[in-house]
């Protein structure tokens, strides 16, 4: 069997990224063997001056086939001048170690438009919290994301209310929670204890 990354869909080489923004890395993976496999490794690792973030999925890939994965959304809460992805797929029944990853490099070097948040009344309550959080809007609030430290996004709440109570749920430490308006975007940090 010959399992290999084919190709990277998402980023692209040289792409900058904006701050903030979830992204969904993906690539595709080829199975250039005879034989079905059921449990192949695919996934990727993001690094500047150290690991930033890794994924991986158990994939099954069929014999002749090329099968695009797209892996769990990121969000760098971080600017990044110089980042590189590393795709790569293992299995024990590849014969062909010379093709299992590729690399690219790419920047998070932006900032996301925020809009007119000068209009948004916010207010989010309690902070430090032990599960619960509460929030509050002088806007509807579209939605909402919750990212961990390194930016992995872990929860999404659909609102479409001026209020919200979400469970942060999870290991202690900061998260980001990110708030959806028609007036913009607002980023905060909460402690959970």
């Amino acid at each position: 069997a010959d399992i290999s990354v084919e190709d990277i869909l998402y980023p692209k080489a040289q792409q900058e990224l904006i701050v903030n923004k979830p992204y969904a890395f993906s690539a595709n993976f080829s199975n250039d063997g005879i034989e079905d496999l059921d449990f192949v490794l695919v996934g990727y690792q993001v690094w500047d001056d150290s690991l930033v973030v890794e994924d991986s999925k158990i994939v099954e890939i069929h014999s002749g086939t090329i099968l695009s994965v797209e892996f769990d959304s990121i969000a760098f809460v971080s600017l990044r001048p110089s980042a590189r992805v590393v795709f790569y797929t293992q299995a024990s029944e590849d014969v062909y170690l010379s093709n299992d990853s590729l690399t690219l490099d790419f920047s998070v070097t932006k900032s996301l438009s925020i809009g007119r948040l000068d209009a948004v009344n916010l207010s989010i309550f309690p902070n430090p919290t032990a599960s619960f959080l509460n929030i509050r809007s002088s806007e509807p609030i579209k939605d909402v994301r919750v990212y961990n430290d390194i930016g992995v996004q872990i929860h999404q709440y659909t609102v479409n209310a001026s209020s919200a109570m979400i469970q942060l749920g999870g290991a202690s430490g900061v998260y980001w929670v990110e708030i959806h308006t028609d007036g913009g975007v607002v980023r905060k940090k909460v402690v959970l204890l």
